[in-house]
């Protein structure tokens, strides 16, 4: 029944008049004329007896209609072959907008109720309405209900929220022509509803929304629009229901007819209903105005006050129509159909708006915009460009584009308009402000988003920002991208650095054309041409032949032969329309009108002067402005005459007149003359437009404060210089510019000279100013600082490498402190990324200094100082990969003092740290099977690329099916063209692949192209980075190699012993990992951190970078250590006891920072060493092995650390639980071990006696504990586990008392059965983690861990050694909880310092203390140093301890490191 047949079913038979809708449908005139014999009378029903009877449809009737009533009716208008259920009676071509349902009335049926006379050709749904502009988008059904009143036999049980139930139900599982889903609900729903059909919708509308299948769906429905729909009912429709029972044999009266009567509970209660939620629609109600004929009378089948609800929200119009005629017209040109049309335009436009709405909630909008700066970075300001050339629009002006051919075959929502216009003039002819006025147009009647590309800053030439800023835009309108971004900003990495074709990619084809927004969207850009990569951008435009969204682009430029022949290329793919701006008079004419009319002057001489200028002008609208200006200063014919003659007719003999004017006026004044060019040499070279404010900062000391800058600046700059909307310096134009920096007068600019000085200039603003202490960089009067600080590598790259000038100011900025100021500064302005920019830049300049030093005098070189630049570089990367977020500055500097800044605060400055410190003086011919064995998919799982044993690797198409080529090598080799593939990845960004052939050599295939290079790398396994920049390779002898992808060269190399398993790239392609072994390294390669942290920057920065191919290669070398697996720590003591994963024991002194470990001793087999442990004395060692092994040796120190010996007392070979082996002791006189071993614990006593093999030792069972001697009985072990203590003897593990911990170390969490013990939950999910104590003996610190559904928990208590003196059984201690504030704070708890101070780790691994027992509200916690991000591995931080005198031990890559606090060791 449901699925849709979009063609009208045809039928034989002959079709009787039509039913009414409402009271009649019938088309024949009051009294017709009878039929011949041969023919029966529709109207003539024939009963029993033989005798005809005429219905009561021969009497309802209407009126005739002329010109149709003699139409022959065909075969196809059989009312009852139209199809129940719902049907698609129009599907566009592309996506659709918006769904329209037309529902029927009484009577009626899913075709003829639309059709005048049953005529196909006028069923108005379906013929007219998808040929409407703003309509065809949209697709049209049909709902089809059994509502024939005048059937025969019993009636049906079926009433109104039957046939409402049918509609929901047809609408949610309807399916297509092919069995596809409709997805109703996906798009806005409007209903048109005729009569009963409307009662029917509103029904269907109030079940639907309460009931959770059908929700979402009706959710989607925006409008109702009603005709002629009795919502209060009819007076005829109890008098049907009579005369058909009367007239008609075996008809019983209808549910749904006596529903409809006046007052019925069914429409009372329907418009109950329906009143509290018709403000959520938009409604329109068409009512009758003409009666309609039932039997010999005329009646109003609905009245006015039925057909309208009265509703606040409700639009109400009348028709020339009756009942039956209100859904039915004779052509296009019918008034009533013209209301129809343009009320359905406007709600179709309205509802499909409702989907692309501003967020209004303003923490809705602040949350998103939080995702979309976390996801893009600051989006650009777009609208300042937008005003400000709206603002030198002209009333009257522009709007010619409006009526061109061409623009309204591209503006026009036809599937078959062109997607993109390029609309391209010469330079000054007005492309901005006409772009401006198109987008001003588009704003107020549908959806548009804009960009203005700006010559003159460097951040509006960047095609990524362009990206950016439309993606904002884009999100601020349409929810459910603004949705999908959020969800992107959650789950993937910043895009904030990513390059516009990663941009493009992940968003505008990942996610915004895979939307089906509900209107069209135009997009404007402007000025492509000043783009720092407009052919990539016109490029990227293909993909929008892809959309699902319907997207029309505008692009206006300059035309120039490269963009010529990219929109050429991309007029295949895309449907493109160019549009030539060519002639411009009229609105030259308009502009100049509208300043002559304030001429004093005759009428005559104004039209005169009108049409001078309009000649003169040749269609450029900058000429005819800037000529205006000295035009409106003449006064008599003469002037005018002799102006416009001396006036020059181009644009370079205009500036040339306007540069001798300022030349003129300024010769008497030297000082004039040197402000202009320093003015202009800002306005032309500044990386972005200064600020009024700024430039007078820029000024001084030079010249003296400017009163009014701007009228200085039109002084002594004529019209080169303007200000703008935002009190910005600009250049009055591109050609302006581009004059200023190539003309020989006393105003040129030289490009190199000028970057220069602005360069000096902003190193010279930074160490006067930002050295200083309290300097506020946030505050108005610091613009200038602010450019000054990021900007000054920015006019360092652009500089001459001809002159040692740049570097050796720049060197002697490094060579200081004020470095290090910069530094904190860029940290207050959340710009650390400019140290990444810069670090590319200074690398830049050295590469080209080293090359250019090729060709000069050696004795002229400055090596020292491109040194110190190049390490700067280098140490710029290292501070941010080193650090990340927590940036903290520690230097040493000449003076031997220890400075420390921490960037993290907001207002940094430096501190020195202990100033005694640093003052101490320390083949195919082989048979091989043709199987495939390598495998891999594009991104898109559109090709697979496959590899075979005994074939080359081949790539296959999926849909369809079919073998697209196979690989060749370039060469032959050993006599074949082909080689078998070892490894193969796809590229991410293209459609090349890279892989390894058998042997070793990496290769590069594009396989569209079948273009190839190879690399004889002699590599065995390959990796590719996820942004496709670079790939690696790993070979036989450990080494790994990384490759730039795009230039195919090496440019790092690292090499390490160990064989290589495994590589692969971290996800944001700033690591490599690899396998060797059992472990897995990582290497962070400043080459892929300089990638990751690039910074968008001018194209000569790219050309540089992209050219330079030939730069040396970095190399690394990397020792690959056993890693430490176990310490041994004297509290109080000298030397630390190292074991590692090979089995070996070291010692090392820690009191010596220059000492390295010496062996001890080392397992018979190479495996860890699990635990070790000391005698208080410092004589013997214990340690435990992972195979069970525990020994204790007598350990004997020498001068000569090669002499000293480990002569081993005691040995035994335990079998290991499956918790392993996870505590060992030693008594003071190292006479008894103690080792737990899962749930058991084992003392051996007289363990240095010479028969200790035969002491099996003690063993009693004890899961859950953790053991620590007594810190004030030797005698005395003390057993803790979660609620209580216990003490028991060295001697045989007798318990000696049993405290319980009063106080439980977690609050148990409240639950709903009071019966339930809650220390005994405790006990389950709670773990004693650390037990340590002060150097006294006299407090214990307790670590309690408890495992939580997100992770542990950790609480912290002091326990002070005396409360464990009772021998009471069931006595009880009570521990000392730290405060919750000081709780939060604590990652590991490492011990207990003098002056009763802890010390920790924060959830940051900064090392804090904090005095036991203070105020947290008043005495804060105490930082001293964090611990670097790449020491923060979880088996480290499980190792390290805390000695006595504050030194802080923690292994890292196979080495012990010493940390020593000034502060901390003088408590």
């Amino acid at each position: 029944m449901f699925n849709i047949k979009k063609r009208l079913r045809k039928d034989k038979k002959k079709a009787p008049d039509d039913h009414l809708e409402g009271p009649s449908q019938a088309l024949s005139p009051p009294h017709p004329p009878s039929p011949p014999p041969s023919i029966p009378d529709p109207g003539i029903t024939p009963i029993p007896d033989g005798r005809r009877l005429r219905t009561p449809l021969g009497l309802l009737t209407s009126e005739p209609t002329s010109g149709l009533s003699q139409r022959p009716r065909s075969r196809s208008a059989d009312r009852r072959g139209d199809p129940l259920g719902l049907t698609i009676i129009h599907e566009p071509k592309s996506p659709p907008h918006c769904d329209l349902i037309f529902v029927h009335g009484l009577g009626g049926t899913s075709r003829a109720t639309w059709a005048k006379g049953r005529d196909p050709d006028y069923c108005w749904p379906q013929e007219w309405l998808p040929v409407e502009p703003g309509i065809g988008r949209a697709r049209i059904l049909s709902f089809g209900y059994n509502a024939n009143f005048a059937a025969a036999g019993p009636a049906p049980i079926t009433g109104i929220a039957d046939f409402a139930r049918d509609l929901l139900y047809a609408m949610k599982y309807a399916k297509g022509e092919d069995l596809e889903e409709l997805e109703l609900g996906q798009r806005p729903i409007v209903f048109v509803l005729h009569s009963m059909g409307g009662l029917v919708a509103k029904q269907a509308y109030i079940l639907g929304k309460d009931d959770p299948s059908y929700s979402d769906m009706i959710s989607s429905v925006r409008a109702m629009m009603f005709l002629a729909t009795p919502h209060r009912g009819s007076n005829l429709a109890e008098v049907l229901n009579r005369i058909l029972a009367a007239s008609i044999f075996n008809h019983s009266p209808k549910l749904y007819v006596a529903e409809l009567k006046n007052g019925s509970r069914t429409i009372e209660a329907l418009n109950d209903q329906f009143r509290h939620i018709a403000p959520r629609l938009k409604i329109i109600s068409f009512f009758e105005t003409l009666p309609t004929y039932v039997g010999p009378k005329k009646t109003m089948v609905v009245e006015k006050g039925s057909a309208t609800m009265g509703y606040p929200n409700e639009i109400s119009k009348s028709m020339n129509a009756d009942h039956h005629t209100v859904c039915k017209f004779d052509n296009k040109e019918n008034s009533d159909y013209i209301s129809v049309r343009n009320a359905l335009k406007t709600l179709i436009t309205d509802v499909c708006l409702k989907g692309v709405g501003s967020v209004k909630a303003p923490a809705q909008a602040q949350e998103w915009k939080e995702h979309l700066q976390h996801l893009l970075g600051a989006c650009e300001n777009h609208q300042d460009d937008f005003e400000f050339f709206r603002k030198r629009w002209t009333t009257g002006t522009c709007d010619w584009i409006l009526s061109h051919t061409i623009f309204k075959q591209w503006a026009t929502d036809q599937e078959e308009s062109p997607v993109m216009l390029w609309l391209h003039a010469l330079p000054g002819s007005g492309k901005s402000i006409l772009s401006s006025f198109v987008i001003n147009h588009l704003l107020e009647e549908s959806f548009c988003v804009y960009y203005f590309f700006r010559f003159g800053d460097q951040s509006k030439r960047s095609l990524s920002n362009c990206l950016k800023s439309t993606v904002c835009q884009i999100a601020e309108k349409v929810p459910n991208f603004r949705y999908a971004l959020t969800d992107m900003s959650s789950s993937s990495k910043t895009l904030e650095k990513a390059d516009p074709k990663i941009i493009w990619d992940k968003i505008f084809v990942g996610i915004l054309f895979k939307l089906m927004l509900p209107i069209t969207m135009y997009w404007i850009i402007d000025a492509v041409d000043e783009s720092d990569h407009p052919q990539l951008l016109v490029e990227m435009m293909q993909g929008v032949a892809k959309s699902t969204a319907s997207i029309k682009i505008l692009l206006v430029s300059r035309q120039n032969d490269d963009l010529i022949s990219t929109f050429d290329r991309l007029s295949i793919l895309v449907p493109s329309v160019f549009l030539p701006v060519e002639d411009t008079k009229r609105d030259i004419r308009t502009c100049v009108e509208k300043e002559v009319q304030y001429m004093r002057a005759s009428k005559k001489f104004k039209s005169m002067v009108i049409e001078r200028m309009v000649a003169a002008a040749h269609g450029n609208f900058l000429w005819a402005s800037l000529t205006l200006v000295e035009v409106m200063r003449c006064n008599t014919q003469e002037d005018l005459d002799e102006t416009l003659e001396a006036m020059p007719s181009g644009m370079d003999q205009l500036y040339r007149r306007m540069e001798s004017n300022i030349i003129s006026k300024t010769t008497d004044r030297p000082q004039d003359q040197r402000l202009g060019h320093t003015i202009l040499t800002w306005a032309t070279c500044s990386r972005r437009p200064l600020a009024l404010n700024e430039l007078t900062q820029a000024l001084q000391p030079e010249f003296s404060i400017v009163l009014d800058p701007q009228f200085t600046i039109g002084r002594v700059c004529g019209q080169f210089v303007t200000v703008d909307a935002s009190n910005r310096l600009v250049m009055v134009h591109q050609t302006a510019r581009d004059h200023i920096m190539t003309t020989d007068s006393v105003l040129a600019v030289d490009a190199t000279e000028g970057h220069k000085k602005l360069f000096t200039k902003c190193l010279s603003v930074i160490e006067g100013q930002v050295h200083r202490r309290g300097t506020n960089l946030q505050s108005d009067d610091q613009g200038f600082v602010r450019y000054a600080v990021t900007s000054w590598a920015y006019h360092f790259n652009l500089t001459s490498v001809d002159t040692d000038e740049p570097l050796l100011r720049l060197g002697s900025f490094l060579d200081g402190n004020t470095v290090l100021a910069w530094i904190v500064s860029l940290a207050q302005l959340n710009q650390l990324k400019v140290l990444v920019y810069s670090s590319k830049i200074m690398t830049l300049y050295v590469r080209r200094k080293r090359s250019q030093y090729g060709s000069t005098n050696p004795i002229l070189h400055r090596l020292q100082e491109l040194d110190l630049v190049e390490s700067w570089a280098t140490d710029f990367l290292k501070i941010l990969g080193k650090f990340g977020p927590t940036l903290l500055l520690v230097i040493g500097s000449n003076d031997r003092l220890i400075r420390v800044a921490n960037l993290a605060n907001a207002n940094p400055t430096w501190s020195t740290l202990h100033e005694g410190l640093l003052k101490e003086d320390t083949t195919i011919d082989r048979p091989v099977h043709n199987m495939p064995w390598r495998m891999a998919f594009n991104s898109d799982a559109s090709c697979v690329a496959v590899a075979y044993r005994g074939s080359p690797l081949c790539l296959w198409s999926l849909a369809p099916p079919k073998l697209i080529r196979r690989c060749k090598r370039s060469q032959d080799y050993a006599g074949n063209a082909w080689t078998v593939v070892d490894q193969v990845i796809w590229h991410p960004q293209s459609e090349e692949l890279i892989g390894l052939y058998m042997g070793g050599h990496v290769f590069r295939w594009n396989p569209w192209e079948d273009t190839q290079q190879e690399l004889q790398a002699y590599g065995s396994i390959l990796a590719l980075s996820s942004n496709g920049k670079f790939f690696a390779i790993g070979d036989s002898n450990g080494t790994i190699k990384l490759y730039n992808f795009h230039h195919f060269v090496l440019i790092y190399q690292l090499s390490c012993e160990n064989l290589i398993n495994d590589i692969c790239f971290s996800p944001d392609s700033r690591r490599l990992y690899d396998l060797r072994g059992q472990f897995c390294n990582i290497w962070e390669p400043n080459a892929l951190v300089r990638a990751d942290e690039s910074v968008e920057h001018e194209s000569d920065v790219v050309s540089e970078a992209a050219s330079n191919r030939t730069a040396a290669v970095s190399e690394a070398v990397a020792q690959v250590r056993d890693q430490i697996t176990a310490i041994g720590v004297q509290f109080s003591g000298k030397h630390q006891a190292l074991g590692n994963e090979s089995g070996t024991v070291s010692l090392i002194d820690a009191t010596e920072g220059s000492q390295s470990p010496f062996q001890l001793c080392r397992s018979d087999v190479c495996l860890s060493i699990t635990h070790l442990d000391w005698s208080s004395d410092g004589n013997y060692l214990a340690s435990a092995e992972l195979t069970g092994k525990v020994a204790v040796r007598r350990v004997q120190l020498e001068t000569d650390r090669r002499d000293s010996t480990a002569t081993p007392i005691f040995e035994v070979k335990i079998p290991v639980s499956p918790e392993g082996i996870e505590q060992i002791l030693l008594d003071k006189e190292a006479d008894r071990l103690l080792v737990k071993n899962g749930p058991t614990v084992t003392v051996w006593s007289s363990i240095q006696e010479p028969d200790v093999d035969d002491n099996a030792g003690t063993t009693i069972l004890l899961p859950d504990t953790k053991w620590i001697q007594h810190p004030k009985d030797s005698k005395l072990l003390l057993a803790f586990r979660p609620g209580h203590v216990q003490t028991y003897r060295w001697d045989d593990l007798a318990e000696v008392s049993t405290l319980d911990i009063q106080k439980p170390l977690f609050r148990a969490v409240t639950h709903d059965s009071p019966k339930i013990d809650q220390l005994s939950l405790i006990d389950h999910v709670v773990r004693i983690g650390s037990i340590s104590a002060n150097a006294s003996g006299s407090h214990l610190l307790i670590d309690t861990v408890k495992a939580t559904t997100t992770g542990q928990e950790h609480s912290t208590s002091i326990l002070p050694t005396s409360a464990l003196n009772s021998p009471a059984r069931g006595s009880s201690v009570t521990p000392t909880l730290l405060p919750a504030t000081i709780q939060r704070l604590i990652e590991i708890p490492l011990g207990l310092l003098p002056k009763q101070r802890i010390i920790f780790l924060d959830k940051d691994h900064w090392m804090c203390s904090w005095r036991v027992g203070a105020n947290p509200a008043t005495e804060k916690v105490q930082k001293y140093y964090f611990l670097p991000k790449d020491w923060l591995n979880v088996e480290y931080l499980k190792l390290c301890a805390l000695l006595a005198d504050g030194r802080f031990l923690i292994p890292n890559n196979g080495e012990l490191a010493v940390i020593r606090s000034a502060t901390m060791s003088h408590w």
